[in-house]
Order: C-alpha cells, then structure tokens, then sequence
C-alpha cells in the first residue's frame, strides 16, 4: 500500500480545518478554505469516506499491541471494501489543484 502525505484525504482536511480556525480568529469573515472543504467532503465523496477512516484511526486510543493490529487491519479491509479508488484520485487530483489555486 503506497502513501502520500500530500495526498491523504484526512491530513488534507485537517489542514483545511485549522486553515478555517485560523482565518477566523485572525478576523477574516470568509475564507477560501470554506468552500474547499464544502465541495469536497460531501457525504457523497471518497474524500470524505477517507477523511472518515483517517480520523478513526487518529482518534482511537489502543494500549495492546494486538489490538491495534487488528484496528488496523480491519480499517484496511474497510478502505479497499468502500472506497473507489479510481474515482478518489481523481478527486484528490482536484482537489489539490483547487488547493494550489487558492493558495
């Protein structure tokens, strides 16, 4: 399984969260990540449903070693079973392109 940390749904929408967080305590009324965020995590987007996964496994707190290997072994069976991948990279491919834009 290859990973990018550039392309993690998830880490991407953390980054976009803090980005609305600090626009908003920095007084701005609007901010481009906003809208990001609205057009590309839908309920209805493989974005979303790996953003989804991503943060179970950030949130979940294991103290045993075999339970945490099953965590990530069901969590892998979860991503391939739900996720279309052909249809997440070119959402992901938007989406960064959308990210350099704005940016």
């Amino acid at each position: 399984m290859k990973h990018s940390k550039f392309k993690n749904g998830g880490l991407l929408f953390e980054l976009l969260t803090r980005q609305i967080t600090s626009d908003a305590l920095n007084g701005s009324t609007s901010s481009p990540s906003t809208k990001i965020v609205k057009q590309y995590f839908k309920k209805d987007t493989e974005l979303f449903k790996e953003a989804k996964i991503f943060n179970v496994l950030q949130q979940t707190k294991i103290k045993n070693s075999e339970h945490a290997k099953h965590l990530i072994e069901t969590t892998i069976k979860s991503y391939n079973k739900t996720i279309n991948q052909a249809k997440l990279r070119k959402e992901k491919y938007e989406l960064i392109k959308t990210i350099k834009e704005s940016f």
